[in-house]
C-alpha cells in the first residue's frame, strides 16, 4: 500500500471513521486515489469548474506525494520547497500556474484542517513565485526566426521581417501599401516606423516588388510606385495573418505556442523580437518606445530584462 495513504488510512478514524474500510479497500487498487479524492470532494469549492481544478490539483500532490515516498500527513520540511520545484519542472516559470497548483495543494490540509486534523501544512510558511514579466514576453529564438525565413516564400519572409524587424502591428501589416514605405538617409521608414540596417527587409521587399512588377526607384519620394496605390497583401484582417504565420511556423518546424504553455506567441512575439532588436542597436529604452508605439516606458521594461539574461548568457 504507498506510505502517503498508508498513513492516511491509519490516521482517517479521528475524522471519517464510516468510511475507514472503504478507503482501506480502494487504497488497495489501482484507481484508489479516486477514492481518496472522492472522500475530499464534498469539501471542495462548489462551484464546479473551481472544484474540479481543485481536485485535479490535489491528485497531482498526491500523486508527486506517492512516487517520491512522502508521508502528506507528517510532511518533513523541505516537502512544500521540493514540491514547488517539481512545479517549476513540470510548468516551467509561469507564476500564475504555479500558484494555482500550490494554492490547490493547500486545499487538501484546508479540508483536513476543517474536519478537525491538525496535520502541519507544509506550504504554509512557502512563499508564492512571483510574476516576472521578462519571462512572459515571448520571442522567437534567432534559430527559430533563421527557420522561418529559411521555409518562407518572397510574401512570407516580407511578412516575417514586418514584425522581427519593423516591429508593425497586425493591422499595420494588413493595411500596407506601397506607397507607406520611404527612406530617410539610411534609415527605412514603413508606416512612420523606422527600421535601423533595414538591408534585409529591403532585400526581401525589393524581391516583392519585382515578383509583383512593382516599380523601384530610390530618388523617388516612396520607393516603390505600384497602379492603383497596391496593399503588399491580400489578408482581408489581422486574423488571417496570424493563421498564416501559424501556418509558416508549421511548415518550418517552429512550435507556434511557447514553450511548457499553451498561450499563441503568434504576432505579438515578433513585435518583442523587434523591440530586442531596437534595443541592441539604439541602447535606448526611449527609442524602443517610441518604434513600437508602446504608451509608456515601463512596458518596455520585460523586454530590457529579457535583453539583459540575453546578454549574460
Amino acid at each position: 500500500m504507498p506510505e502517503p495513504f498508508h498513513t492516511a488510512l491509519q490516521e482517517a478514524q479521528s475524522f471519517l471513521p464510516e468510511r475507514v474500510e472503504l478507503i482501506r479497500r480502494h487504497l488497495s487498487q489501482e484507481h484508489g486515489l479516486n477514492a481518496v479524492l472522492d472522500l475530499l470532494e464534498p469539501h471542495l469549492p462548489q462551484a464546479r469548474g473551481t472544484r474540479i481544478n481543485t481536485r485535479s490539483g490535489i491528485r497531482i500532490y498526491l500523486q508527486w506525494a506517492r512516487d517520491q515516498g512522502r508521508s502528506v500527513l507528517h510532511p518533513d520540511p523541505k516537502t512544500g520547497e521540493d514540491y514547488l520545484q517539481y512545479l517549476k519542472s513540470r510548468y516551467d516559470t509561469q507564476a500564475n500556474t504555479l500558484n494555482n497548483r500550490l494554492s490547490q495543494a493547500r486545499s487538501f490540509y484546508n479540508v483536513l484542517h476543517g474536519l478537525g486534523h491538525s496535520v502541519p501544512d507544509p506550504f504554509d510558511r512557502l512563499d508564492n513565485p512571483r510574476y516576472d514579466p521578462a519571462a512572459h514576453r515571448d520571442t522567437y529564438t534567432p534559430e527559430e526566426l533563421i527557420r522561418l525565413l529559411a521555409h518562407a516564400d518572397t510574401e512570407g519572409k516580407v511578412m516575417v521581417l514586418l514584425g522581427a524587424h519593423a516591429g508593425l502591428t497586425g493591422p499595420e501589416v494588413v493595411s500596407l501599401r506601397w506607397s507607406d514605405i520611404r527612406m530617410h538617409g539610411e534609415i527605412l521608414s514603413i508606416k512612420k516606423r523606422l527600421v535601423e540596417e533595414p538591408q534585409e527587409l529591403l532585400g526581401a521587399l525589393r524581391t516583392l516588388a519585382q515578383s509583383r512588377g512593382v516599380l523601384h526607384d530610390v530618388r523617388a519620394p516612396t520607393l516603390f510606385q505600384s497602379d492603383g496605390n497596391a496593399r503588399l497583401f491580400s489578408f482581408e484582417n489581422d486574423n488571417e495573418l496570424r493563421h498564416a504565420l501559424y501556418s509558416l511556423c508549421g511548415h518550418a518546424n517552429v512550435n507556434s505556442r511557447s514553450p511548457r504553455s499553451t498561450i499563441a506567441r503568434g504576432w505579438r512575439a515578433l513585435r518583442n523580437n523587434a523591440g530586442l532588436r531596437i534595443l541592441e542597436l539604439t541602447g535606448d529604452p526611449e527609442v524602443v518606445q517610441e518604434r513600437l508605439g508602446l504608451g509608456t516606458l515601463k512596458a518596455v521594461q520585460p523586454l530590457i530584462e529579457k535583453h539583459k539574461r540575453q546578454q549574460s548568457r
